[in-house]
């Protein structure tokens, strides 16, 4: 098989993972607000990751009569938070520790950069395919 052909091959596929991500992300999102509570949940700990530089908020709040004690799913890069701050939260009403933070748009920008990716990757290929 021609190395060129091969190389589009590859960029066409590397589009997949970049949608399916940004999809993800976006979906985890709006069904947290969509089907989720919204409560007031207090920022207990700040943990720091053991693999990299990442800070994770671990909050509390109530699910009916029930406390729940929940870290966050994305790493506090561009949301900062303190230990005893008061946040609105989204949660799962099925899984009452799944929860996103309202005011974090970690998961919009993550999205958007899987799409801006894949964006790209496809006018590569195209131009690839069509280049002689």
């Amino acid at each position: 098989m021609n190395s060129t052909i091969l190389t589009k091959i590859i960029l066409l596929l590397a589009i997949i993972p970049q949608i399916v991500g940004g999809l993800f992300f976006l979906k985890r999102r709006s069904n947290l607000i969509t089907n989720g509570t919204e409560t007031i949940a207090k920022v207990i700990e700040i943990q720091q990751s053991n693999t990299n530089n990442a800070q994770y908020a671990i909050v509390s709040y109530k699910d009916n009569n029930n406390t729940i004690t929940a870290k966050s799913f994305f790493p506090l890069k561009f949301y900062k938070l303190n230990v005893g701050d008061e946040v609105t939260i989204f949660y799962s009403n099925n899984k009452p520790n799944k929860f996103e933070f309202r005011d974090d748009k970690t998961s919009i920008l993550l999205s958007t950069l899987s799409f801006i990716s894949a964006t790209i990757l496809f006018i590569v290929a195209i131009v690839l395919l069509f280049a002689k």
